[in-house]
């Protein structure tokens, strides 16, 4: 099982744009609208092509432009893959347009977007090809994001959310370790613990309103939706919102949805 794409809120299009496109060298790929709520703005960003694994979407709406609360439970956070040995090219590249930039321990790159999302860049066995290049960018083909590696989530119950996440994508190739859920091909989802007193999440700029994972049908996404009904009787109520609830937006060509 892999990531299809994030979205994310914004309050500043301009700011968002000038950052994922000209900073990161994504292609502005879709200007579209949000299913839920027509009046409201959705832009897709990601590889030439828009391959699903590499987008990244935001809702801009400048009542968002607001501080955001993180709470009891919430997404977190970027992680982009670069090919291996592009990463001293991309510290250049982010102090060059004035942005916060450390490297941590393991060799992880950390930065921020202009709404306070971390941003994490790691190195991985893989690089853009053919089509899949963003031609239009001026980040060399061999340097240019291949992809999403994951993103944090943040929870009362590391432990339930943990079986949770194992039990439901048992049959889908998930390793849970710790508090590592175990995606494909070097993605993750990193699971935290939320103070027992954390107030409850409000959107803002930079919240993730959902994280997408991919499947091959739609006859897995009745076999999950039925899983989840299933688990739900059994597990807590922090699990239930985090995941249950927003498996009952099924997406089209083969998503589930976490919120």
């Amino acid at each position: 099982m892999k990531t299809h794409h994030v979205s994310l809120l914004t309050g500043n299009f301009k700011q968002n744009a000038h950052f994922y496109v000209d900073i990161l060298g994504l292609r502005f790929i879709k200007n579209s609208i949000n299913q839920a709520k027509p009046h409201m703005r959705h832009v897709y960003y990601g590889d030439f092509i828009g391959t699903p694994g590499t987008v990244v979407t935001f809702f801009p709406d400048a009542k968002l432009d607001r501080p955001r609360v993180d709470g009891k439970m919430f997404f977190n956070g970027l992680h982009f893959g670069v090919p291996a040995g592009a990463l001293p090219y991309w510290q250049e590249r982010l102090l060059s347009f004035n942005l916060p930039v450390t490297v941590d321990g393991r060799g992880i790159l950390h930065t921020q977007d202009f709404d306070a999302i971390p941003i994490e860049i790691k190195a991985v066995n893989q690089q853009q090809f053919d089509w899949h290049i963003n031609f239009m960018s001026d980040v060399p083909a061999e340097k240019q994001i291949t992809g999403i590696l994951g993103a944090e989530l943040h929870v009362p119950d590391v432990v339930a959310t943990a079986n949770f996440f194992e039990q439901l994508f048992s049959n889908y190739g998930v390793v849970v370790k710790g508090n590592v859920v175990n995606l494909a091909d070097e993605q993750a989802i990193y699971l935290y613990e939320t103070p027992s007193d954390a107030p409850e999440s409000k959107f803002g700029k930079g919240s993730t309103d959902h994280f997408a994972l991919a499947v091959e049908s739609s006859q897995d996404l009745d076999y999950l939706w039925a899983r989840a009904r299933e688990q739900g009787c059994g597990v807590v109520k922090s699990i239930l919102i985090v995941v249950i609830s927003t498996l009952s937006t099924l997406l089209s060509r083969g998503a589930i949805v976490l919120r």
